[in-house]
């Protein structure tokens, strides 16, 4: 292997590569298209994209181990016998950029290039290449990418879309850093994905102009050619951690004709036909999810050019939405005027500023229980302490029985539930009638929350797939009966859910019925229609995971919440 020549350096610093005269031009050598995409694999392109219209940016550095080998450049035996690998390995790196808007439609731009690459000694003494296949550095084809969602099934698990790859002639026309020509690609992807498991791939024609290696014992030339890739993942730890396998590679699809040999099939010819596998792993790295890492490594599985025997790979990115960047609104604006009220008047002339005075229109009368704060003593009409202006009751004594004390009023039913307050377990809380004293008058089957939120100790069972109630869930229903009789001033919104199993629409209606269901058995019971109010949401909030049985039976649900 020759070392690196100061001109070289040179060039690497610059980006391009030093040209001879007499230097071959060759063609596109790599086989790697990496994506960039922050949910893409390496190789594979989803028809996946971002819920909001997100921008991403990303860099990758590969290092492939003698893509360009011996068998690939001639097949002359002596020859092989006499030369080196022409490129012993390649370090090349891939700055990308893209955005996804509004989960339909992708944009990219690939502009990879290679900051040093290893070669054999020139085989050129041997009439393979007409020279300068020693290059070292080169700026590489840009490529630009466009991609398309399709469709997408009603549970979002299989999706179908395509898209347009175009690779703009910017490169080296030496160093296998350019097809000297612009080639585009057309391709179709899809993707299912399963309880646990993802698999997701594309296939589609790169069309590319003929070019050969010079030289009379040269054996390899190049034409369109297919590409695929597929891969499988897995996620882990809530899809922070995705590892996954991809297979990838090409194949001819026109005929060549090289220096040597004559014209030649490529469709699955051993020179022209790659396929790599790459294991890899996808990280997440900040708390908002918004800094990925992928690393990978493989080797190849058949000979062609541009097959790495090793391929390791490593990239790391962000991206952000349109509502990261949008600002925030500007404070409103204060205008200070003057005004004869900034000197602290005092209204009502009882000597306290009105800044200080909690009567500021009413005269201070220096009675008890508060003879300076501004206000007369307030009138308390049954004597009961509390005053008249907080008194619910104010000619009637509150009776300080340790409930509700401080409305002013006596109680003798104050959860209103029809049990009296001497019998009730539970006077603040109303509930049925029970032979059990510690349980009179106490909900066993339900409790509110303070958000508002009537919660279950027990679920609402119905007949499978119907909206019909058992018989055993009606005592729940029953202490729902209570509750909105002891409270008449609320009134009440009944939501249905389900699991994700079965169907979108079909969900969609039966968690509505069965809302509606419940709600028709309130009214049975003496609840006024105009109180409630029922809708159904399928499977589209769930309360936790749809992966497992226990979590797809909390998500079959019915919820209680009070409007008040």
């Amino acid at each position: 292997m020759r070392s690196l020549p100061i001109t070289a350096l040179a060039a690497a610093a610059l980006g391009t590569a030093p040209e001879a005269s007499a230097q071959s031009r060759t063609f596109y050598l790599d086989r790697a298209q990496l994506s960039g995409a922050p949910d893409d694999g390496f190789m594979v392109w989803r028809p996946n994209m971002h819920e909001e219209t997100r921008f991403y940016g990303n860099i990758a550095a590969g290092f492939s181990l003698n893509p360009l080998r011996i068998n690939n450049v001639t097949d002359v035996p002596s020859v092989r016998r006499q030369i080196d690998n022409p490129i012993e390995g390649q370090l090349i790196l891939y700055p990308s950029l893209g955005m996804e808007i509004a989960r339909r439609v992708g944009f990219n731009v690939m502009m990879p290039f290679v900051p040093y690459q290893w070669t054999g000694e020139d085989p050129v003494a041997h009439d393979v290449g007409n020279g300068g296949l020693g290059t070292h550095s080169a700026l590489m084809d840009v490529r630009l990418d466009a991609r398309v969602l399709a469709w997408e099934s009603d549970d979002r698990k299989t999706r179908v879309g395509g898209g347009l790859a175009v690779w703009v002639p910017t490169g080296s026309k030496t160093g296998f850093a350019s097809d000297r020509a612009t080639t585009s690609m057309l391709y179709v992807s899809a993707e299912h994905q399963f309880d646990s498991f993802l698999l997701t791939g594309q296939i589609g024609p790169h069309l590319r102009p003929h070019r050969a290696l010079e030289g009379n014992n040269s054996a390899l030339a190049v034409a369109s050619e297919l590409r695929y890739a597929v891969g499988g993942f897995v996620p882990m730890r809530d899809g922070r951690i995705r590892l996954g396998l991809e297979l990838w590679g090409s194949t001819g699809i026109e005929d060549v004709n090289p220096s040597r040999g004559g014209e030649q099939s490529t469709f699955f010819g051993g020179n022209n036909t790659t396929i790599e596998w790459l294991a890899q792993g996808r990280f997440l790295l900040d708390e908002r999810d918004r800094v990925f890492a992928n690393v990978g490594a493989g080797t190849r599985l058949t000979g062609g050019y541009g097959a790495a025997d090793v391929r390791v790979l490593a990239s790391i990115g962000t991206y952000l939405t349109l509502h990261d960047i949008k600002p925030d609104s500007p404070p409103p604006r204060v205008r200070v005027v003057p005004d004869v009220e900034d000197y602290d008047p005092d209204t009502d002339g009882d000597g306290y500023p009105d800044s200080i005075d909690k009567c500021p229109t009413i005269p201070e009368d220096g009675k008890p229980p508060d003879p300076t704060d501004g206000c007369p003593a307030p009138v308390d009409s049954d004597g009961d302490g509390i005053p008249d202006h907080l008194d619910k009751c104010p000619n009637e004594p509150e009776d300080m029985d340790g409930i509700q004390d401080s409305d002013g009023c006596p109680e003798t039913d104050a959860d209103n539930d029809g049990i009296p307050d001497v019998e009730d377990a539970c006077p603040l809380e109303p509930g049925p009638r029970s032979q059990i004293a510690e349980k009179n008058g106490c909900p066993t089957l339900t409790k509110v929350t303070e958000d508002g939120e009537v919660t279950l100790m027990q679920p609402i069972e119905f007949d499978t797939a119907k909206a019909t109630i058992k018989p055993v869930s009606f005592p729940i229903l029953d202490e729902v009966v209570t509750l909105m009789k002891a409270r008449p001033d609320i009134r009440m919104q009944i939501h249905g859910h389900t699991d994700n199993r079965g169907g979108h629409a079909m969900n969609m209606q039966l968690s509505k019925d069965r809302a509606a269901s419940v709600m028709n058995y309130l009214i049975s019971k003496g609840i006024k229609a105009s109180r409630l109010e029922s809708d159904g949401f399928g499977p589209d909030r769930p309360k936790t995971t749809n992966d497992t049985e226990e979590g797809r039976a909390k998500n079959r649900r019915v919820d209680f919440k009070i409007l008040e």
